[in-house]
């Protein structure tokens, strides 16, 4: 659970996201895989790191398939993926969405699969598939009961609600098989790669690297609307404070949960509540952006 830790304890009001992530969750992440490393090198306990070997792929893989399963609903107007961006702003206590804080939040994403799947692997290694979905299943539950639906707007949205726990099922089999039978699932990829893991984390990292091309800086915290769309697409800002909006289109733009603006003028919009305030423009599906109600400050 360390590497969700941050998102709940931020979530649950215990603190900031960051200081989470980085005074908790990853001294832990770094002594876990140290302590693999040594014990793969000097040849001790091979059944572990066997194991874990085939968990790490096995949560890679199905992280994967747990979003390749979602992309076709995106089509239905429902941005099922943009949680993920929110991360990297939260980890890197970013005012703005940035390609910086969106490779972070694809990392986090990634980091929280990868290390599930290892954690499923040590523990339940050699059982049958649907134990790892019955795993995933259980994990999505650990949101869709804390706060984190609060925050995110799940609760009461059984539509969603529906989608998240489908969308862990193709994890679970992708996790499942790997673990399944670790020393026949690891074969060929043993034969065909001399680190398999190193080379999948290695991919994994070129890929976002080559998808966010995380070189550019934050983008300024104030909102101008273009095209109906937020610029930058998220926002954070602590609790009780405002945000600069500046409506740079033809036309009146009206928030659903804020100001109507009209074409080339200023405000200052003072959402409440704290998580996450998904605002459409005059109720049009794709418009507007996100502020994040961030009560860490």
């Amino acid at each position: 659970m360390l590497t969700v830790a941050p998102l709940l304890a931020w979530a649950e009001g215990l603190g900031s996201f960051a200081a989470w992530q980085w005074a908790c969750t990853v001294p832990a992440l770094v002594l876990v895989t140290a302590t693999l490393v040594w014990w793969w090198r000097s040849g001790r306990f091979p059944d572990t790191v066997l194991a874990a070997r085939a968990g790490v792929i096995g949560g890679l893989l199905g992280t994967v398939a747990y979003d390749l399963v979602r992309i076709p609903i995106l089509a239905t107007g429902r941005q099922v993926l943009a949680p993920i961006d929110s991360y990297g702003i939260l980890l890197l206590s970013a005012r703005a969405s940035s390609p910086v804080t969106g490779f972070a939040g694809w990392m986090f994403h990634f980091q929280n699969g990868i290390f599930f799947g290892l954690a499923f692997a040590l523990v339940m290694s050699g059982r049958r598939i649907w134990w790892a979905v019955g795993y995933a299943l259980v994990l999505e539950s650990g949101a869709v009961f804390s706060r984190f639906a609060e925050y995110y707007h799940l609760r009461g949205k059984a539509d969603l609600i529906a989608i998240a726990y489908l969308a862990h099922i193709p994890y679970g089999l992708a996790l499942g098989w790997m673990t399944a039978a670790p020393a026949r699932r690891m074969e060929p990829w043993d034969r065909s790669l001399r680190a398999p893991v190193a080379a999948c984390l290695v991919a994994l990292v070129g890929v976002l690297v080559l998808w966010h091309r995380p070189f550019a800086t934050a983008e300024s915290s104030a909102i101008e609307i273009r095209a109906d769309r937020f610029s930058p697409r998220w926002v954070r800002v602590p609790q009780g404070d405002c945000v600069v909006v500046t409506n740079r289109d033809d036309t009146r733009a009206a928030l659903d949960d804020g100001p109507a603006i009209a074409a080339g003028k200023t405000v200052r919009w003072c959402p409440t509540g704290a998580g996450i305030h998904r605002t459409k423009i005059s109720g049009r599906g794709g418009s507007g952006g996100y502020v994040i109600v961030d009560p860490a400050g």
